[in-house]
């Protein structure tokens, strides 16, 4: 019994502690509404209750790599709908916000939801000055973090860019193939390393493994290979790396 009371009262200050801590969060909604106030009435009063609200934010300088893959996976599932390059773009940029700069700030809400996340909501960001106080902590952070999410999306590109080939006729192929050589001569090792990452968190490696297996006998097939010690070499380098990939680990991404 004693038990049970116990179990019971350690629930209620959970309880109490969760709802503390979510009264003391900032509203995202709020801010965008202050600002909204202050373009139709710019007095300084209007000017300092933004400002009021700016210096009551928490900021952190640095996100751990877990909670940086959790978002980038989320915005590149974002832009699987987009068709075209400009609203990838745009859906891109504003994710980066949203989604990207405002996990800096642990005691704000993003409560404004998907729909109004839009030009004007990100403008305001800028415009009175929430972007620029979560960048003056975290700046050098949130740099990083960009280029893992456009590394992450680009590496995505081209898996999805490989996978086509098994949908192409001969004809299409081939142009196909003089393409991927281009892209080859662009692959770094980071690039790499983030594609066999990325097969590896979808199929084990095995497909993308077998994919690059079928698209070297093609080439030598049909006699495409004409710089062969050049890309002999590339895939010597890709199947040292298809070797290791199970020692590709979230901390070495980090390091």
């Amino acid at each position: 019994m004693e038990e049970e009371i116990k179990n019971t009262e350690e629930q209620n200050i959970e309880v109490t502690e969760k709802s503390e801590q979510e009264e003391d969060l900032l509203s995202l909604n709020q801010y965008l509404t202050l600002c909204l106030t202050f373009e139709d009435d710019p007095t300084e009063e209007n000017d300092l209750a933004i400002k009021a609200f700016l210096s009551q934010l928490q900021i952190r300088d640095f996100l751990p790599l877990q909670e940086k893959t959790t978002i980038a996976i989320t915005i590149a599932k974002d832009l699987i709908d987009e068709l075209d390059s400009s609203g990838a773009a745009s859906v891109l940029e504003i994710d980066k916000m949203f989604k990207g700069l405002l996990s800096y700030v642990i005691n704000i809400d993003n409560d404004i939801g998907i729909l109004d996340q839009t030009f004007v909501a990100y403008d305001y960001c800028y415009i009175y000055g929430l972007a620029d106080t979560i960048l003056n902590v975290c700046s050098k952070d949130y740099q990083r973090f960009c280029s893992y999410i456009d590394n992450m999306i680009n590496v995505s590109n081209a898996y999805r860019l490989i996978q086509t080939a098994s949908i192409l006729n001969d004809a299409e192929y081939n142009k196909w193939i003089e393409t991927l050589k281009d892209v080859k001569n662009q692959f770094t090792p980071d690039m790499i390393k983030g594609l066999l990452a990325v097969d590896v968190m979808n199929n084990g490696g095995d497909e993308l493994q077998q994919t690059l297996g079928e698209l070297a006998a093609k080439e030598v097939e049909e006699g495409l290979a004409q710089d062969e010690a050049k890309y002999s070499k590339i895939g010597e380098d890709l199947d040292k790396k298809l070797n290791h990939i199970t020692d590709i680990k979230p901390d070495d991404e980090e390091q």
